[in-house]
């Protein structure tokens, strides 16, 4: 069992479920033939509409149970892209911190935003870990940073920050005191 260390930003991801329940709805008025009385074609659509509706709120969902920072069996759990997180020893990671970034979404004067991004340093020392594809939504890894976007993390603070870097001076040291196999 992974112990998550930075969740996932659940407000965005409910605000993303509203499309869904409203497909679901409007699904099943069409379905069961409030909108259109008796129309066979009518049916089949609504059904379709509740179908879709239903698996993209699943899928939002599903989402909601996956951390951004998680730690099992001595490594960093990164999940940055579709499917597995990346794990990385956590021996190679040497700190987190706060960046600054542009949000995906326009402000009010059609700038883009301002938003805090973590950043994870991973050692020099790990060439294997300088460069990974991820999902370019979720954040970047290039050049032995990895940037996790704060508009899809829980809300980022020196405080956050701060018990982040407590945990992973936790971990690397009682990895120093368990000898390898």
């Amino acid at each position: 069992m992974a112990e998550i260390w930075l969740r996932t930003n659940r407000r965005a991801l409910l605000l993303g479920m509203i499309l869904p329940a409203v497909l679901i709805v409007v699904g099943l008025l069409v379905a069961l033939g409030h909108v259109i009385d008796n129309a066979t074609w009518g049916r089949i659509v609504g059904w379709a509409i509740v179908g879709g509706g239903l698996l993209m709120w699943i899928l939002i969902a599903i989402q909601m149970r996956f951390p951004r920072l998680a730690y099992a069996d001595n490594r960093v759990l990164v999940y940055v892209q579709s499917g597995e997180p990346i794990g990385v020893p956590v021996e190679l990671v040497e700190c987190f911190f706060l960046g600054s970034g542009t949000g995906q979404l326009p402000g009010s004067d059609g700038n883009s935003l301002a938003v805090r991004n973590l950043m994870i340093r991973i050692a020099e020392k790990a060439i294997d870990y300088q460069q990974r594809e991820v999902k370019a939504a979720l954040g970047r890894w290039e050049g032995g940073y990895v940037t996790i976007h704060g508009a899809w993390c829980e809300p980022l603070t020196l405080e956050v920050v701060q018990r982040l870097n407590a945990r992973l001076a936790e971990a690397q040291r009682a990895r120093r005191e368990v000898p390898e196999r």
